[in-house]
């Protein structure tokens, strides 16, 4: 049983403890890190600074790529225009999350989709569901999912 033991590979700075370095990754590009204090928190959240997260380090690059991030959105629509493969790009609608009136619904267009809806939201991105469209075949999509949505 020994040999089939390894460290689990996550996206944690081990560098100095509680000491600030320029970014270990991306070839530094990327905002700077602390090192892991070992406290076992990767799991819940870091606090110190250490691990990669989708705002601390996707986000992050995606802003300085001149993406504009609209966060408590919730897409209720992904549809390809045009070709039905999305060659042609899609448009995606969102409201506002959590309203019930002024739903601020809004329909933006893009080259390309990322479905990350992250651990809660992807539950309801099941492949049961209806309404969403298809992605390589694959079904998409729910009534509704939690996102942040992104515009170029």
């Amino acid at each position: 049983m020994a040999d089939t033991f390894r460290p689990v590979p996550v996206g944690v700075y081990f560098g100095e403890p509680g000491v600030v370095d320029a970014d270990p990754y991306f070839g530094g590009a990327g905002p700077a890190r602390s090192g892991c204090i070992e406290c076992g928190l990767c799991l819940l959240g870091c606090r110190n600074n250490a691990k990669n997260t989708l705002p601390k380090n996707y986000l992050w690059f995606a802003e300085r790529l001149g993406v504009q991030i609209d966060a408590e959105r919730t897409v209720t629509s992904i549809r390809p225009l045009g070709a039905p493969d999305g060659s042609d790009g899609y448009a995606v609608t969102s409201e506002r999350t959590g309203s019930w009136i002024r739903k601020d619904r809004r329909t933006q267009t893009a080259r390309g989709v990322v479905v990350a809806a992250g651990a809660l939201g992807t539950i309801n991105c099941s492949p049961n569901a209806s309404g969403m469209g298809r992605y390589r075949g694959y079904p998409i999509g729910s009534a509704s999912w939690s996102a942040p949505t992104a515009r170029r």
